[in-house]
């Protein structure tokens, strides 16, 4: 399964590997956005960035950019960060539009 070319078909695979509940990677299947979040918290990270988080989400047949879904994400990850650190600072980045290869994604 595994060759020089990247595919898609290989990332599943090797996802799959990983994520089996039986043979998969012990750490992996423990992981959570709360639990990685919760991890760079107690190494100190305190300054979390987004970055072009307009296409987190998506959805077949859409542009899928700026979905409602992508927000809640991203108000779900605050909720956890400030909750855990108060003075935790936050910054999302949106993928600027007016470029027009932007817009047609």
């Amino acid at each position: 399964m595994l060759t020089a070319e990247p595919s898609i078909e290989k990332l599943r695979w090797i996802m799959a590997q990983l994520r089996d509940p039986e043979t998969g990677c012990p750490w992996d299947l423990k992981q959570t956005f709360a639990s990685i979040i919760r991890q760079y918290l107690d190494n100190g990270v305190k300054i979390f960035r987004f970055d072009a988080i307009a296409f987190l989400w998506k959805v077949v047949g859409s542009k899928s950019i700026n979905l409602p879904q992508t927000h809640e994400v991203v108000r779900l990850l605050r909720t956890l960060i400030e909750a855990a650190e108060p003075h935790a600072i936050i910054t999302v980045s949106y993928t600027h539009l007016t470029l027009p290869t932007n817009r047609e994604v």
